[in-house]
């Protein structure tokens, strides 16, 4: 697994990127077209958070550092990271956004959850499908 690193410069530039309304608009149809492909195939999802548990799953989530700064720009204030929150996170092998909930975790910030989870599914059926959608992306 890479290691994150935290350069506040560079997020700012990837942050003015992010909030350009034509970049925006472009995301949220990746993410649309990625969510009706996904309700076709019908993946199995069984909210377990396995998914957001990289260490247990051997699963590296590849998000562009644009991705990045448009799930920060839009998640939630209460979900808000510091620096932190993503090395306790890079250490226990997670992400920094699942939110532990018993002997389950969930998605801190579904909504603005990167293309990379989007078309990550556990579901041992759907390998081939999860590689496709992958592969088109954003």
């Amino acid at each position: 697994m890479r290691e994150p690193r935290v350069d506040a410069e560079l997020l700012n530039r990837w942050l003015t990127f992010a909030r350009r309304a034509d970049v925006d608009a472009a995301l949220r149809e990746a993410h649309d077209r990625i969510a009706v492909e996904t309700h076709e195939s019908r993946p199995v999802c069984t909210a377990s958070g396995r998914c957001c548990d990289f260490a247990r799953t051997g699963h590296d989530l590849f998000v562009t550092g644009l991705e990045v700064a448009w799930t920060l720009d839009r998640i939630p204030a209460e979900r808000a990271i510091a620096e932190r929150d993503i090395e306790a996170a890079v250490s226990r092998g997670g992400c920094p956004f699942l939110v532990e909930d018993g002997p389950v975790g969930r998605c801190g910030v579904h909504p603005a959850r990167p293309v990379g989870c989007r078309v990550y599914f556990c579901d041992p059926t759907r390998e081939r499908f999860v590689q496709d959608l992958a592969e088109q992306g954003a």
